[in-house]
């Protein structure tokens, strides 16, 4: 697939996730909200990009949220390679380099493209536990969260004073990230789970990378379950 055929279908995944968030059920309605708006403008931008049309109008915060996903993924993606070790490491890193964030950036790029991508992912610095994956998942959830924050700040202060409640609801969000062992923190780490094969699914990786991201999640999956 093509990278908008691929982010189509990425947008896709992100809004249903959006719509069984645990934040809803942990009482945190207005990041739901919020959130489940920008994934809707998301998935329009997205499908407008595959079609080749011009990119729709929508929110500042649309383009903090996929800018703050491709620094995600760049370093995400190597966290998860480390964690897998030297012995392959490097292999399926330039794998995952290619074929799962370049088209998040090129994404972004498209949304907004006067934004430095190699600059903003510098400063995203996520505080992890590199050792686990349970880490290494909810301490991205929050750095991530806090970079779409400052972003959305940054370029669409004014259009989102009304969304106070929604940014501010996701601050104490990711005190609670943050913790371990914690109810909401065990609940997003389950859902993320399930959710990062699914969108990983959207991908043509090869059989070692395939493998080696069950690996992953299956570790991480066995800390939601014992945490």
């Amino acid at each position: 697939m093509t990278a908008p055929e691929v982010m189509a279908k990425c947008a896709a995944t992100n809004l249903a996730y959006l719509q069984a968030t645990p934040a809803g059920r942990a009482g945190y309605g207005a990041v739901v909200r919020l959130y489940e708006r920008i994934a809707s403008q998301s998935l329009d931008c997205a499908r407008a990009w595959e079609a080749g049309m011009p990119c729709p109008p929508h929110e500042p915060a649309v383009d903090a949220f996929w800018w703050g996903a491709a620094a995600w993924a760049n370093v995400f993606c190597a966290d998860v390679a480390s964690w897998l070790g030297p012995v392959h490491a490097g292999v399926i890193h330039n794998e995952l380099q290619e074929g799962f964030c370049q088209p998040h950036r090129e994404f972004a790029q498209w949304l907004r493209p006067e934004i430095p991508g190699a600059r903003l992912v510098a400063s995203y610095s996520p505080q992890l536990n590199v050792s686990s994956p349970a880490g290494i998942i909810l301490g991205h959830d929050a750095a991530w969260t806090l970079l779409v924050i400052r972003l959305t700040a940054r370029w669409g202060l004014l259009h989102h004073l009304k969304d106070l409640p929604g940014l501010c609801q996701s601050l104490l969000l990711v005190r609670r990230l943050r913790r371990w062992p914690d109810t909401v923190a065990r609940a997003y780490l389950e859902s993320d789970v399930a959710f990062l094969r699914e969108l990983f699914g959207h991908f043509d990786f090869s059989t070692h990378v395939w493998l080696a991201l069950d690996d992953f999640l299956e570790a991480a999956d066995s800390e939601a379950r014992d945490g």
